[in-house]
């Protein structure tokens, strides 16, 4: 069984429809537009307590335009401009948000990488340093057997 939402009236009607590949924008003088929505499919099994239903696959979406032109060019109001200037605003941002937190992750990184090699090079430098202060008297040296000519 099918049910029709409340039909509702337009003054001059504005539709834009789009995909990934096409783009109509018409206008008219009147217009309505209605959906038709088919009823919710039951589900209930003998072994359930209560009835299932799940939403129907498909919905119909009607519009009639009296007098309707279909133009190239999509002519908005202000309000509706700054609707879609907000909202692309929006996703700029988030995407600059992104990319922030990655390049902060990678300057952590490459941060601990500049400390780890510091460490190391103050640690040769320390060894450096230190390398004519090794005393290299042993006690052992009795036990070799210099031969005097």
């Amino acid at each position: 069984m099918k049910k029709t939402l409340q039909p509702k009236s337009i003054n001059q009607p504005r539709v834009l429809i789009y995909d990934d590949e096409n783009m109509q924008y018409r206008v008219g003088n009147m217009g309505d537009f209605e959906i038709i929505v088919d009823e919710p499919i039951e589900i209930t099994t003998s072994g359930d307590n209560k009835r299932k239903f799940i939403q129907p696959p498909t919905q119909l979406f009607r519009c009639t335009i009296s007098n309707y032109e279909e133009l190239e060019n999509i002519k908005l109001d202000d309000t509706t401009m700054r609707r879609i200037a907000k909202f692309n605003k929006e996703i700029d941002i988030q995407k600059l948000d992104k990319k922030i937190k990655e390049k902060k992750e990678k300057i952590k990184e490459l941060d601990d990488i500049l400390h780890d090699r510091e460490g190391r090079i103050n640690k040769l430098k320390k060894f450096v340093a230190e390398l004519y202060d090794i005393d290299l008297s042993d006690e052992d040296d009795e036990d070799y057997d210099y031969y005097d000519d």
